[in-house]
């Protein structure tokens, strides 16, 4: 049997969850089928496992759909913040270590300046071609 190939199994499941999986079905669009096969996909993926404490998951089951909306836009916006700030691109990564060359430049004497960023210029730009995670691979 393949993956792709389809079983019929019945399921027991207790009322309230048939009923919030219906609801979940209806304002996706999707067959109760599809909304639950779709549901079961997403918790074999590896990541990002995220939980919340039961009592504020009903909270937030319990508040309106333009609420409970809103709440998904935060969180999803909150999360890229989150993933720029521990993996961030090689552009966001060069800006700060930029700003951080120019304020120690300041602190060395002003005659050596000169040198010394030029130095940095050239080993910066080697680094940063080599690190540029938006360069095409020319081998393609």
């Amino acid at each position: 049997m393949s993956e792709n190939d389809e079983v019929r199994i019945t399921l027991r499941m207790p009322e309230g969850l048939r009923d919030r999986l219906r609801r979940g079905s209806l304002d996706s669009g999707r067959s109760m089928n599809n909304e639950i096969v779709d549901r079961l996909e997403q918790s074999f993926r590896s990541w990002p496992r995220v939980s919340i404490e039961s009592a504020l998951y009903e909270r937030v089951r319990r508040a309106p759909a333009f609420q409970r909306a809103e709440i998904e836009q935060d969180i999803s916006k909150a999360a890229a913040q989150v993933i720029e700030r521990a993996l961030p691109t090689s552009g966001a990564l060069s800006r700060d270590l930029m700003t951080l060359f120019y304020q120690l430049l300041k602190k060395a004497p002003a005659e050596k300046q000169d040198a010394i960023s030029a130095q940095f210029k050239e080993v910066f730009d080697q680094l940063y071609w080599e690190t540029d995670d938006r360069k095409k691979d020319p081998e393609i």
